[in-house]
């Protein structure tokens, strides 16, 4: 799972950014500060930042969506990023002393790979000293900062991610049956992938599919993967909430004789790549997606919906996927650094990305209004607004060994997929194997 989520962390940001926001909407947009000026002009001030993200991006990605834009706002600023490569991870740079300023990564990554390597620093002092009103972010992500960081403040949210449903038009005009909605239930859902799952002249056609990890750690009901008093021991088989998730989201939409005898002769379960080819009609992914479509989606007349809500938790979608950033211990210019988060959060900045259809981590509703409003290519003209129909799901704590416990949830729930369990042997099964894990690892 941990590699699933890096790939869905690269689409996350690999999108380049060249374009300013030049529009007279978005330009008064951009002129709303986060907080009081500092009395320094750091616009002036010399200064040297390294970045640093155990992860896939290269240079050019990192350069176009941060280097760039800062080196317009700072002029003076010297912007360098470590790419993570073979001798230059995370516990690489540690061992051999190697400074980085500013580590991002995505929610669960940034927490696990920075708390258990002790690089975090708490920004809160600087916070304040720099002006910097949090009350300006989606509340949410500031009460999931608090909530991961022990009450202080180690990292911020520089955009936002959550799920979409992107369907394929011409496979509805097709099958002549109605394209998905905002404000649809899941089980609405579930009707539409039954109607489009075929055989026609031959081939396979499914209805709906989804990458199952994400769906697993992103549950729109917020359940915890693992105990909530610390110990770290798995709850899949003790909160019923969980059945409902495998339930709804790992057997009802795979109920057909087409992805039976898919399973059959595969054991891969559609995916993007089925999406592209044209023969998958409803992918749930990250709405990130669309900003990076034309790569994967450049074949496809695709649009997409609002993620389909649960009855049990009607007007909800995804927890949020946020893309946080924050200050190492070890930084040299600390001050500085600072500057720059804020200028991350600031509607400035904030504005030109939602304009390039990157999700705002802000609250306001004119940035927000300004999603795609730049976008080329196939995303131009596409439903955005979808984006934010639902509420967000609040974010559900994590524990010590949550990434590998999330992994094995995963593994069971594609074994549910294909029909190769039934549903309370897969719960039994996954808790046996998780606990034995955490045991493990306690042992050590």
């Amino acid at each position: 799972m941990l590699k699933v989520w890096k790939q869905c962390f690269v689409l996350m940001i690999i999108a380049s950014v060249t374009s300013a926001c030049t529009s007279k909407e978005a330009s008064k947009i951009g002129n709303k500060g986060v907080g009081g000026e500092s009395a320094k002009d750091w616009s002036k001030e010399p200064m040297e930042l390294v970045f640093f993200a155990n992860n896939m991006e290269t240079p050019e990605d990192i350069n176009s969506r941060y280097g760039d834009p800062l080196r317009k706002k700072f002029p003076n600023l010297t912007f360098k990023y470590i790419q993570a490569t073979k001798g230059n991870t995370l516990q690489d740079l540690i061992a051999a002393g190697d400074r980085f300023d500013i580590f991002f990564n995505a929610i669960g990554l940034f927490e696990s790979q920075a708390f258990e390597n002790g690089i975090q620093y708490d920004m809160t002092d600087l916070i304040k000293a720099h002006n910097i009103d949090l009350n300006v972010l989606e509340p949410m992500l500031v009460n999931e900062i608090k909530r991961a960081s022990g009450g202080k403040t180690y990292m911020l949210p520089v955009q936002n991610n959550n799920f979409v449903l992107y369907y394929n038009k011409e496979l509805f005009n097709k099958f002549g049956v109605p394209y998905p909605k905002d404000g649809m239930t899941w089980d609405d859902m579930v009707g539409l992938s039954i109607k489009m799952s075929r055989v026609d002249e031959g081939t396979n056609y499914f209805g709906y599919s989804h990458y199952s990890g994400l769906t697993l750690r992103l549950n729109s009901l917020s359940i915890p993967i693992s105990e909530s008093t610390g110990s770290g021991m798995p709850i899949i088989n003790k909160d019923e909430r969980w059945k409902t998730i495998y339930q709804k989201y790992f057997i009802e939409p795979f109920h057909s004789p087409v992805y039976e005898d898919h399973f059959k002769k595969s054991g891969n379960i559609p995916n993007l790549s089925n999406f592209s080819k044209g023969n998958l009609a409803m992918f749930l992914y990250l709405s990130s997606l669309m900003q990076l479509a034309d790569p994967y989606l450049k074949d496809v007349d695709w649009d997409v919906a609002a993620m389909p809500t649960l009855k049990e938790n009607p007007g909800v979608g995804t927890q949020a996927n946020p893309i946080y950033m924050g200050i190492t211990k070890m930084a040299g210019n600390k001050d500085g650094a600072m500057e720059v988060l804020k200028y991350f959060i600031s509607n400035e900045y904030q504005v030109e990305m939602a304009r390039q259809g990157i999700i705002p981590s802000l609250k306001d509703k004119d940035v927000k209004s300004q999603l795609g409003a730049s976008v080329t290519g196939s995303a131009k003209g596409k439903n955005w607004g979808a984006v934010f129909y639902n509420n967000f799901a609040p974010s559900a704590p994590m524990g010590p060994y949550d990434i590998k416990l999330a992994s094995i949830y995963e593994k069971y729930a594609d074994t549910l997929t294909k029909g190769k369990a039934d549903l309370n042997t897969v719960l039994r099964q996954a808790e046996e194997e998780s606990v034995k894990y955490v045991n493990e690892q306690k042992s050590k």
